[in-house]
């Protein structure tokens, strides 16, 4: 993995990243290679810089070959941050209009880490439930757990915190936007999405007796989320983040795009949007954003590691449920109906305590962090960002140097731009 940070105000935008990557054969290779450059300019007069984040190639090829041939390809007039990504995600869906040409398994391993990703977030979804790697998998499982996994697959998350308007009413879901996609496509999922998906159930569910069936719905939602905005969770490693930013000729601010993607196959690059965002005078005038292995820099923003917060929120979650678990035992002992009508009524609460906590925590940190940090932030030219954004890269780095872990590597390399120049810096110093 790797770590990365953008620091934007009104006038000026910093990027910054570790020299790591992560080196992956698409199955079950994956090594951590350290003195990479990760940041490039891709327009020079705006100048309007890309970044990247996880992945350390696309499809077998160095990402400075693939920003080069962009960048030639392309003219520094384009026009908007939007525009610049828009033209990434159509030379990335199809690599050869650069005149490149990927690894001749690069398609399918794209794929496969695909499909693969998909089955382990509905195989998550069915131990939730109750079920067990290798054993024959319940009916009534496989179904709930696949209903679940449609909602997540066609509608952006909800945040149980802020989905409620302020009558008390949940607000609808929204539905995920769709990618640009052609008859290509179409053509490679029929002729493929079978066989691949067969073969990934056979080696995610262990020769395990699956309903026969919900064979079919498993495929047919497999194949939905191919033409959507979304990238199952389970990924280990396989997506790579790109970041884009800067000053584009028809932008009055500056601007960013942050997007995530798992490789490409049938003209297709299979990528979600995470941000796309100007700073703003009036309600957001610094915009901060850290990536990959960011545990600590995280921690520094809202109060604590994500993992941290991952194992307090479940192990809270199920202490109050059991405790609701033995007060509605006790009480049905006299009285069966009030009982269940309690424990319905409580269980929600339980679930929803936690997590209201801990988004309390986070603002209280955040707020604290935002009053003192965000004045200099928003005050500080491109030099002065870049300082910042050296010291948000140090916490991961030094983390990992104590941990003796290389997925977080030296040098640091900072790319800083005002509209119309830049500025990198390497461990600090200007280069």
């Amino acid at each position: 993995m790797t770590s990365e940070v953008l620091l934007m105000n009104l006038e000026a935008v910093v990027l910054g990243a570790d020299s790591a990557v992560t080196i992956s054969d698409g199955e079950a290779y994956r090594v951590s290679q350290s003195g990479v450059e990760k940041i490039f300019v891709i327009d020079d007069s705006g100048p309007i810089a890309a970044m990247i984040y996880g992945g350390g190639d696309f499809g077998g090829l160095p990402w400075k070959t693939v920003f080069g041939q962009f960048k030639l390809q392309h003219k520094p007039d384009i026009g908007s941050v939007k525009a610049y990504a828009k033209a990434m995600i159509a030379g990335l869906s199809d690599i050869s209009g650069l005149g490149l040409t990927p690894h001749a398994n690069a398609e399918q391993q794209s794929f496969s880490a695909y499909i693969r990703g998909f089955l382990l977030d509905y195989a998550a979804g069915m131990v939730k439930l109750g079920w067990e790697f290798a054993r024959p998998v319940n009916a009534d499982i496989a179904t709930r757990a696949l209903s679940a996994l449609r909602e997540d697959i066609l509608f952006e998350a909800v945040d149980p915190i802020t989905a409620t308007d302020h009558s008390g009413k949940t607000r609808d879901p929204l539905p995920r936007r769709r990618i640009e996609a052609g008859q290509a496509l179409t053509d490679y999922i029929y002729a493929h999405i079978g066989t691949t998906l067969s073969e990934e159930m056979g080696r995610i569910f262990e020769g395990a007796q699956y309903p026969e069936s919900l064979v079919r719905d498993v495929l047919k939602l497999a194949a939905e989320s191919l033409l959507l905005e979304w990238l199952p969770e389970h990924t280990y490693g396989y997506t790579t983040g790109l970041v884009i930013a800067g000053f584009g000729a028809a932008d009055a601010l500056p601007a960013m795009v942050s997007m995530e993607f798992i490789g490409a196959f049938g003209g297709t690059l299979k990528y979600r949007i995470l941000r796309s965002d100007s700073p703003s005078a009036a309600s957001e005038p610094v915009i901060v954003e850290t990536y990959a292995q960011d545990d600590l820099t995280r921690a520094f923003l809202t109060g604590a590691m994500p993992e941290y917060e991952h194992h307090a929120l479940h192990a809270t979650e199920d202490i109050l449920l059991a405790v609701i678990k033995e007060i509605g035992g006790s009480i049905g002992q006299s009285n069966r109906k009030l009982s269940d009508e309690l424990v319905k009524t409580l269980r929600p609460i339980a679930q929803m305590a936690p997590h209201a906590g801990l988004h309390v925590a986070r603002m209280e940190r955040w707020h604290r962090v935002s009053s003192k940090l965000g004045p200099l932030l928003d005050s500080a030219n491109a030099g002065i960002l870049a300082d910042y954004a050296q010291k948000f890269m140090e916490l991961p780095v030094i983390e990992h140097e104590l941990m003796r872990e290389s997925s977080v590597a030296r040098p640091i390399s900072i790319l800083s731009m005002e509209r119309g120049r830049y500025q990198t810096y390497r461990d600090g110093a200007k280069t």
